[in-house]
């Protein structure tokens, strides 16, 4: 599929268009580095069908490995969006697309497909995209009534200072001060192309779906050369976004496969 058009013409906060299978949204965003469009998951059968029609053989053996039906059929429609977002970007076939993956195996496109940067998350039945042509994204997506023990979670995860913070929060609102933190923090270390091999708890971040998402101390230098970007995704979700202008994992060597 040639679209004959870029993403970065779609401009507009809360500009939707649609393919043969699902919609996308792209959401607010006050930066210009990176887009994020969202879609739901859980599509007619149909749709499912075409979703797997636009995946490579090693995507839909990818697939297959999943335990549950849903989460097979939700990776087969997130798989599905990624390419087609991307084809539309770089205004190649869907086929065309080939991905590379580091040694940590985050998703890379091959090199002669152009500079372009993504990530993809998704949590429920919603996945978020995050695009760009000038640093390296990573984007993070939770269901915010999903059952966790995010006390645990944050005695393990958060660092002190941020623990501190987090129980410094009226009870009602803490899971959901948990998430955005988490988000943050994921959409760093996804950013930064190491997964946990960067430790959670080895950068603070803001708290508080409510509060201004920003890194508030790093032990790390990539980690400092990230901005963070929170996002209405609904009143269901908990999303945030990252931008890291830094040597990504796209200059190791990595494993080709399409």
């Amino acid at each position: 599929m040639t679209t004959g058009a870029s993403l970065s013409d779609l401009t507009t906060a809360g500009k939707q268009f649609d393919d043969a299978c699902t919609a996308f949204e792209r959401l607010t965003l006050q930066s210009e580095e990176l887009a994020v469009w969202q879609t739901r998951l859980d599509l007619e059968p149909a749709a499912v069908m075409q979703c797997a029609e636009m995946l490579s053989r090693d995507e839909l053996a990818r697939a297959e490995r999943f335990r549950f039906a849903e989460d097979r059929r939700r990776f087969v429609v997130a798989r599905a969006g990624l390419r087609y977002l991307l084809s539309f970007e770089l205004e190649i076939p869907v086929a065309a697309i080939t991905f590379r993956y580091s040694p940590r195996g985050k998703p890379l496109l091959d090199v002669s497909a152009g500079p372009v940067y993504f990530n993809i998350s998704y949590s429920g039945d919603r996945a978020l995209f995050a695009i760009s042509r000038c640093c390296q994204p990573g984007v993070d997506i939770e269901f915010l009534q999903r059952r966790i023990e995010w006390e645990k979670l944050a005695r393990r995860f958060f660092t002190p200072d941020e623990y501190a913070a987090l129980m410094e929060i009226p009870e009602p609102r803490r899971q959901a001060a948990f998430l955005a933190g988490w988000t943050r923090k994921e959409a760093v270390i996804k950013a930064v192309g190491d997964g946990l091999a960067l430790p959670l708890n080895t950068f603070d971040v803001s708290l508080g779906p409510d509060t201004t998402p920003r890194i508030l101390a790093a032990r790390d230098t990539r980690v400092e050369r990230c901005t963070l970007y929170s996002l209405e995704t609904g009143p269901d979700y908990v999303a945030s976004a990252a931008a890291y202008r830094g040597a990504g994992p796209a200059e190791l060597p990595v494993q080709t496969t399409h």
